[in-house]
């Protein structure tokens, strides 16, 4: 029994103190979890981290890399272009919403900038590259948004389904969507767009919005008819329009 009584009256190894440490950082860890759990990653700031961090490693034979105030230059620049592409994408969509097209036109902020896609049927009617009257207002309106924010190039991308077409005007799509493609840019020109800003290209039916097998019924083919516009905010290496050499300043031969 005095055994029993001694082995129960034996004190503690672990000292007290360790017993409340455990028990703040096992809160603390908790607190942490929680925090990640609720926060979300911002996609396009993470690339432009990223893009800084290709920057500062852009070539392992330069002879001097570029500074720190370089590399933190350039990654304000891109979180600007970010800024500037979700301001000007929430413009075009109040513009659509005040037409009466927010379900049609779909304005989003990218690398480049902004891209805005518009749905076939409120442009142009099957097979025609006739800009429908009710989508010009908005078209200007558009123009108005590249005159304002005066980026380095628009293009404009024409997009049809994989319906074959066969006319004397259009022999196939790639007639059918180019054509498209520069009807909008000629209204934009119309409309005081520098002409050396705009690019038009028809893609015809090989760059689908939604793969779709063959035979597909024409209203989900609808989905593939659309205009795409692409505005290139600022000039990056390998973007969608190359700079003007005339802009910079360059001597044209």
């Amino acid at each position: 029994m005095r055994r029993r009584v001694s082995e129960e009256l034996k004190p503690m190894t672990t000292p007290l103190w360790f017993i409340s440490f455990a028990d703040m950082v096992t809160l603390l860890l908790g607190f942490f979890i929680a925090l990640v759990s609720f926060s979300t990653l911002e996609v396009s700031r993470f690339k432009a981290v990223l893009g800084s961090i290709k920057v500062a490693l852009h070539s392992p034979f330069a002879a001097t890399p570029p500074s720190n105030n370089q590399i933190i230059m350039t990654y304000q620049e891109q979180l600007q272009i970010e800024d500037e592409a979700i301001e000007t994408a929430s413009e075009v969509r109040g513009l659509a919403e005040k037409s009466g097209f927010s379900t049609e036109i779909m304005a989003e902020a990218t690398p480049e900038g902004v891209k805005i896609s518009l749905s076939n049927p409120i442009v142009f009617d099957e097979g025609s590259d006739e800009l429908k009257p009710e989508i010009t207002g908005f078209l200007s309106g558009i123009a108005g948004i590249i005159r304002q924010r005066g980026p380095e190039g628009v293009l404009i991308e024409g997009h049809t389904d994989d319906t074959p077409i066969h006319t004397e005007r259009f022999p196939s799509n790639w007639e059918l969507s180019a054509a498209r493609a520069l009807g909008v840019l000629r209204l934009f020109q119309a409309d005081g767009v520098p002409a050396d800003k705009l690019a038009a290209v028809g893609f015809g039916e090989y760059r689908p919005k939604v793969a779709l097998p063959k035979g597909a019924a024409a209203a989900l083919k609808s989905m593939n008819r659309r205009v795409e516009i692409i505005l290139q905010l600022h000039t990056r290496p390998g973007g969608l329009i190359p700079p003007n050499p005339a802009q910079a300043g360059d001597e044209v031969r």
